[in-house]
């Protein structure tokens, strides 16, 4: 593999994309909800039923 430096000035921007599979992120989601819910903490819009 080659090698590229990182940046030399503080205008140089660096850019991520965390583009992903959606059921990535629901995945963690739950997890993140029932972690909260069993620890009686956060709470929840109305909008969303659990």
């Amino acid at each position: 593999m080659g090698h590229k430096d990182g940046r030399q000035t503080s205008n140089e921007i660096t850019i991520f994309d965390a583009t992903g599979l959606s059921i990535q992120d629901i995945s963690v989601a739950k997890e993140v909800l029932t972690s909260a819910i069993e620890r009686n903490i956060g709470f929840c819009l109305p909008f969303i039923e659990i």
